[in-house]
C-alpha cells in the first residue's frame, strides 16, 4: 500500500492526513494464489482423515475462476469435531496400558497427543506374552545358607525374565486389584468363600458379582472366574514365602491389605485339570508356591479373577 498525504481545509485551518505503510490489517494478499505453496487441504481431506485414515492431496495447480458459485463444500467444522479425537480420563489409555513400543493415540489427561506404550505384556493379548521374572533376588548354597549372587547362575543371578512393574499391584478401590504385570483383576477379598470342593469353586466364581465379597465395580455373573494355574502361578513372588506375594509396590513382602485381604497359606484351587489324573486339578499352595494335584472332592481355597481373556 502506498504512501499518500490528503489536505484539505477547515474553517481555515489545514489538516495533513498520513497514512503510514499498511502492516497490521493489510488487504493485499500474502501469498500468490498461483503459488503451489499457498495450495491447502479442504475440510472434507480433514474429516475422511479421522474418520477412516485416508490421506487426502493438497489442491494444487494454476487458479481457474469458477463458471458457478460454490456447492457444497463438504463437512463443516462442527461435524470434523465430532469426530476428533477427545480427552478421555476414563476409558483413555496410557502408556502402560500398552505394549512397549507400539505407539498410539493419548487419550487422557498428561497423555495427550502421540504416544509410545510401556507396558511389558499387552494387557488385551493381542501380542505373545513373555515370561516374567520370579521376583527373586537372593542366592543360597546346597544347605540352604544365603550365598553371593555373583557369578552363581541362580536365579537371582541372572534375574531373566520380563522386570516386574513398580506399582506391581494397583488396588481399585471397588473390591477389586489389577495385577500390572498381567493385566488381570483378581478379588481383593483372597478368602471370600471359605474351604470348597473344586466344583463348588467353580460355580462360586462364575456366580460372582457386584455387591458380594466386597464388590462395587458393576460386574454381573459370568464376568468372574476360576484361574488357570498359570494365572495363579502369575501372583507369585519367589523372593517371599508365607505367602509368596509381594506388596503393592512390589519392593516388600505382602501384609493383610496392601493390596490384597485374607490370603491364606493354604492351597487355592486353579480352574486346570492334570491331564495324567483328570479326578485331580491343580493347586499352587500359599505357602511356599509349589503346586500340587489336588482330588476335586477335597476342598481347598478359591480367588476369582477377571479379565486377560
Amino acid at each position: 500500500m502506498k504512501k499518500m498525504c490528503i489536505k484539505f481545509a477547515l474553517y481555515g485551518i489545514c489538516f495533513f492526513l498520513l497514512s503510514l505503510t499498511g502492516h497490521a490489517g493489510e488487504l493485499e494478499s500474502p501469498a500468490d494464489p498461483f503459488d503451489p505453496a499457498s495450495a491447502m487441504f479442504s475440510q472434507e481431506d480433514l474429516y475422511l482423515r479421522m474418520t477412516t485414515g485416508a490421506q487426502g492431496a493438497k489442491r494444487t495447480g494454476a487458479f481457474t475462476e469458477p463458471a458457478a458459485g460454490p456447492g457444497d463444500t463438504g463437512h463443516t467444522m462442527d461435524e470434523i469435531m465430532e469426530v476428533s479425537p477427545s480427552l478421555d480420563n476414563i476409558d483413555g489409555a496410557l502408556p502402560d496400558d500398552v505394549a512397549e513400543g507400539k505407539t498410539f493415540w493419548g487419550l487422557t489427561e498428561g497423555h495427550w497427543g502421540l504416544q509410545t506404550g510401556t507396558a511389558g505384556l499387552d494387557p488385551a493379548g493381542i501380542y505373545p506374552a513373555q515370561v516374567p521374572d520370579t521376583g527373586q533376588n537372593s542366592c543360597f548354597d546346597r544347605t540352604g545358607a544365603v550365598i553371593d549372587c555373583t557369578g552363581s547362575g541362580q536365579d537371582g543371578d541372572q534375574y531373566t525374565g520380563i522386570p516386574l512393574p513398580s506399582p506391581r499391584f494397583t488396588d481399585n478401590g471397588d473390591g477389586t486389584v489389577k495385577d500390572n504385570l498381567t493385566g488381570l483383576i483378581w478379588l481383593k477379598n483372597a478368602n471370600c468363600s471359605g474351604f470348597r470342593t473344586w466344583e463348588q469353586a467353580l460355580a462360586d466364581a462364575a456366580a460372582l458379582q457386584d455387591g458380594e465379597c466386597g464388590l462395587t465395580d458393576g460386574s454381573i455373573a459370568g464376568d468372574w472366574r476360576m484361574p488357570n494355574l498359570f494365572e495363579l502361578e502369575s501372583l507369585r513372588n519367589m523372593n517371599y514365602f508365607d505367602p509368596p506375594l509381594s506388596d503393592a509396590n512390589g519392593t516388600e513382602h505382602w501384609v493383610d491389605g496392601d493390596p490384597f485381604i485374607n490370603v491364606q497359606i493354604a492351597p487355592y484351587w486353579s480352574s486346570t485339570t492334570f491331564a495324567n489324573s483328570t479326578a485331580s486339578a491343580a493347586c499352587v499352595i500359599f505357602s511356599n508356591g509349589n503346586e500340587n494335584a489336588t482330588g476335586k472332592s477335597s476342598t481347598s481355597y478359591a480367588w476369582p479373577v477377571r479379565g486377560g481373556k
